[in-house]
């Protein structure tokens, strides 16, 4: 009887083995294609694999066929690999993964981030894992709210890192609207020791189509005081490419500019930026025309550096002016220091002298923007400027700047 027994056994499992080679040959050629990163191929063994394993009840061929599918884009085919093995009562780590990742890279991300919540409640232990794709499912949906109460239940560790940063200031970013303050003054030595002041209030927003700023200006140089009002926008004019337009208005077109219009052209490319444009300015007596144009690099490790040429005309004159700037930027805190160099006079820049005539003059600085408290930016400038005001009579000037903007 024994002996029966054994050899029905033997039979039986015989034959069953007799079947898993092939299945086993396949699923192994699939699964070296995948890890080496040959996803056709994968797909074609894997394919292979179906047929020979027609129901696809082995767990290890159903998560590799669901991972091959998914890396080919047949996301709804990957996703039912899955549903024989998935149990709501008792979820497999591995399937939950799966599920997230065929809803995110369909970009399904109200989805993804369930079952990233299913991932966090199943898998407490595992809660950095969990809480960072609910963050990055936010981020994706632009919930900035939702995605900066997921950022604060990641671990400490992990929200200084600079994945962690990098992921906050992109959130942060997302934020459309800002308010800002403006204020800038100047300190002359002769021929007078009165100031010059400007206030400036602005208010931005990005969230529609067609990103705009309106400001309006206050200023007080040599006794004289005036306001203008400006509205900008920035339209995109195809990839990495986009406009700005301004206009601004004056009432009485001798301390700013009665009418002012630019347009310029923006483009980007790999290591940089560049662009070209032009400046309208119609004084009460005078017409100043601007041809401008600007380059900028990226030397990497967050360094930039960059250049503007104005070349200006009015009453027959040329004015020609460049200025050039070294940055170290910190990407990931949105913050940048920066030093300016500048020669030649721009006769736009915020008054008009009468007798204006081409003159010298050489700035040097150093600027910064700083963010405080996530949503606030700090900006200072303190420029040092040697000018000729007049032909051969020069004077010093300290300019200084303080800006604070309000990013909601």
């Amino acid at each position: 009887m024994r002996i029966a027994l054994f050899l029905i056994f033997f039979l039986f499992s015989g034959f069953v083995f007799a079947q898993n080679p092939a299945a086993d040959s396949l699923y192994t050629l699939a699964q070296k294609a995948y890890r080496g990163g040959q996803m056709k191929e994968a797909l074609l063994k894997t394919k292979a694999l179906m047929n020979v394993d027609g129901a696809m009840k082995n767990y290890d061929h159903a998560t590799l066929a669901s991972r091959v599918f998914l890396a080919n884009g047949l996301f709804q085919q990957a996703d039912s690999f899955l549903l024989p093995f998935w149990n709501a009562a008792a979820p497999n780590v591995e399937i939950l993964e799966l599920k997230w990742r065929i809803q995110a890279s369909k970009n399904d991300w109200t989805e993804a981030r369930k079952w990233a919540e299913i991932g966090l409640q199943s898998f407490p232990v595992d809660s950095d894992t969990w809480n960072w794709r609910k963050t990055l499912s936010s981020f994706e949906l632009k919930n900035v709210d939702k995605g900066l109460e997921d950022l604060k239940l990641l671990s400490d560790s992990l929200q200084k890192s600079d994945p962690g940063q990098s992921l906050k200031t992109d959130l942060l970013r997302q934020l459309p609207r800002t308010v800002g303050i403006h204020w800038w003054n100047a300190q002359i030595n002769q021929p007078q020791r009165l100031p010059w002041n400007l206030f400036q209030l602005e208010y931005g927003d990005r969230s529609a189509k067609l990103p705009w700023n309106v400001r309006g200006s206050y200023g007080a140089f040599f006794g004289l005081q005036s306001v203008q009002l400006e509205g900008e926008c920035y339209p995109k004019l195809g990839k990495n490419a986009y406009g700005y337009v301004h206009l601004g208005l004056s009432p009485s077109g001798d301390l700013f500019p009665f009418a002012r219009f630019s347009a310029e052209y923006f483009k980007a490319f790999s290591k940089g930026e560049w662009s070209a444009g032009m400046k309208y300015l119609r004084y009460s007596s005078l017409q100043v025309a601007l041809a401008t144009a600007h380059a900028e690099l990226d030397f990497g490790k967050g360094y930039n550096v960059g250049g503007r040429t104005y070349l200006g005309v009015a009453q027959n004159k040329v004015f020609p002016a460049q200025a050039l700037w070294l940055r170290k930027n910190w990407p990931l805190r949105e913050c940048w220091v920066q030093a300016d160099f500048q020669v030649g006079q721009i006769p736009y820049a915020w008054i008009f002298i009468p007798g204006l005539e081409p003159v010298s003059s050489v700035r040097t600085g150093f600027q910064a923007q700083f963010r405080v408290k996530d949503v606030f930016f700090l900006r200072p400038l303190v420029a040092y400027e040697r000018e000729e005001y007049y032909p051969a009579r020069f004077r010093n000037r300290i300019n200084s700047q303080i800006t604070l903007q309000y990013r909601f």
